[in-house]
């Protein structure tokens, strides 16, 4: 599929943009979830990212955020901070979220992960992804994190023909009416600081969009994201924070928030 741009630091308005497509959407009843990712870095929205160097006593507290540990490794990324445990809870967050949408079923992906006919299409999605990052395709993929047996898809604005029809295969051989892609971001900022010293918010993203088995866009959220943030706050020295586990109760937090503003538009629009 063609790669897609999102803006993932955009706040997609209830009020004033439609992400439901009708009458597409009325065709929608048992969903299958089929691509969820994130980057792999927990950028800080107010300067370097969560991966870049540090220097200094943060580096010497054993900070993660702008910088290294105190043993001098590179700051750690979401893959190291609990493997998959973040995107696999916002796997679950928006399935949860979507299973409360009229008499909509998301089924477990445990139940179609294996399936041949996904495994196959998995694989070569896979590689359709690793062709559009270019020569380095391979290396620029670990910057990306998926839960277990799910590709990493970057979603087109506009489906082609080719694409329609492999997708309507797709839901057809896994027993479903429809599609969902998502793509997360997750991030850090600011909330009481001076100078990068003082404490932080945790941000998470998300567009979601879902193609009905004939091809046609039922949700639609290219290009524009719903964004949420954490309740409480965690300490941040020198624009880093801890990975721990009260950094990720909050991104945890904030995935399931970002759900659930897609699960509320979503019924306001029907």
């Amino acid at each position: 599929m063609r790669l897609a741009l999102f803006a993932l630091a955009t706040l997609l308005p209830a009020c004033a943009t439609t992400i439901v497509q009708k009458p597409a959407v009325e065709n929608v009843h048992k969903i299958a979830l089929v691509s969820l990712y994130a980057p792999a870095t927990l950028r800080n929205e107010d300067g370097p990212s969560a991966t870049e160097k540090a220097s200094g006593w943060a580096a010497t507290l054993g900070l993660s955020g702008n910088g290294k540990t105190a043993d001098g490794a590179a700051g750690k990324s979401l893959v190291d901070f609990g493997g998959t445990r973040l995107v696999e809870s916002g796997l679950a967050a928006f399935r949860e979220e979507l299973s409360h949408v009229k008499s909509w079923q998301v089924i477990d992906p445990a139940s179609y992960v294996k399936n041949p006919a996904f495994a196959a299409w998995s694989a070569a999605a896979e590689k359709r992804t690793e062709k559009q990052m270019g020569p380095l395709g391979g290396m620029s993929r670990s910057g990306y994190v998926t839960p277990p047996g799910l590709p990493l898809v970057f979603f087109p604005g506009k489906l082609d023909d080719a694409e329609k029809k492999e997708l309507a295969a797709l839901a057809k051989a896994i027993g479903v009416d429809a599609l969902a892609f998502v793509s997360l971001g997750m991030s850090y900022a600011p909330s009481t600081a001076i100078g990068g010293n003082g404490t932080a918010r945790l941000h998470a993203t998300g567009a979601l969009n879902i193609v009905t088995k004939d091809g046609d866009l039922a949700v639609k959220s290219t290009g524009a994201t719903f964004r949420s943030q954490s309740d409480d706050t965690v300490g941040m020295v020198a624009g880093s924070i801890l990975f721990d586990d009260k950094t990720e109760a909050g991104l945890k937090q904030a995935l399931t928030k970002t759900a659930s503003m897609y699960r509320k538009e979503i019924v306001d629009e029907l």
